[in-house]
This record gives structure tokens, C-alpha cells and sequence, in this order.
């Protein structure tokens, strides 16, 4: 049964709300797959799946290397910047980098934001931070560090 809460997409899940008679019995059935992740171990697990060090993100993401640290040991908590210079750090793809903001909890980026707009550009390009912050300088928009 957990291997299939799992695979359960939101849309699933959504539709199981919707026809529920006792939220404690969706959240009892649905627990494992409503545990929530802190931003340390979102972090830890994308790096394992992409195969990359911390040291090799942290230098691409232009993070303070303690800071940083703190960050990937659930010491401090990012700000949704700090966590789109990480998905860069990580070249993660714009589809990635809008489930990292989620399961971090921060909103995800919206195409009709201009400074979105721009972000979401270098991310569908495979563009780096620093040409996504040459972007947003061109633009007169705030830089993302």
C-alpha cells in the first residue's frame, strides 16, 4: 500500500478530498505521503539524484560556503532566492526548480511576474546564474543572490 500512496498525484488526491466524508480518514490512509520534507533534506536528495557534491553547487549557486553549509544541514532557512541560486547551482530544469520551490514551500514562478518571466527564460535556456543575473540587471530587475 505505500509504494502505492506514492504514486497518488495531486490531481488523485485532490479528487479523494473532494469525495471525503472524515478528513482523519484521508490523513490516516495518506500520511506517508503527506510527511512533510525540511528544505535540508529536499536539498540532500536532489543532490544525490543529480550525482553532485555540495561543494560543486554551492560554488555554482555563488552562496557563502558557511552559509550555505547551514542551509544544507536544516540550520537556516533560505529565502526563495537562495533557493533558485541553488536549482541553478544544480542546473536543475525549469520543471525541477518549480517542484523545489513547492516542496520548499515558497511559490513557484509565475510567467505573467516579469522577474519571473526572466527567471523562468534561463531556467527553460539552460542558462547559468550569472547570465540569468545579466538578464535581470538588463531588465532593471532585482538580481537573484
Amino acid at each position: 500500500m505505500q509504494d502505492k500512496e506514492k504514486e497518488k498525484t495531486t490531481e488523485e488526491l485532490e479528487k479523494q478530498l473532494s469525495g471525503l466524508g472524515r478528513l482523519s480518514d484521508y490523513l490516516a490512509e495518506n500520511a506517508d505521503l503527506l510527511k512533510k520534507r525540511t528544505i535540508a533534506e529536499q536539498l540532500s536528495r536532489r543532490l544525490v539524484e543529480k550525482g553532485l557534491t555540495r561543494a560543486d553547487v554551492i560554488s555554482a549557486a555563488g552562496l557563502n560556503d558557511i552559509y550555505a553549509h547551514q542551509i544544507f544541514a536544516g540550520k537556516r532557512r533560505p529565502s526563495r532566492d537562495k533557493v533558485l541560486c541553488l536549482a541553478f547551482g544544480m542546473a536543475l530544469t525549469a520543471d525541477e526548480t518549480q517542484t523545489l520551490l513547492k516542496d520548499c514551500g515558497y511559490a513557484v514562478l509565475y510567467a505573467k511576474d516579469r522577474r519571473d518571466s526572466i527567471i523562468l527564460y534561463a531556467l527553460y535556456n539552460r542558462q547559468n546564474l550569472m547570465k540569468l543575473n545579466e538578464a535581470l540587471y538588463d531588465e532593471g530587475e532585482r538580481l537573484v543572490e
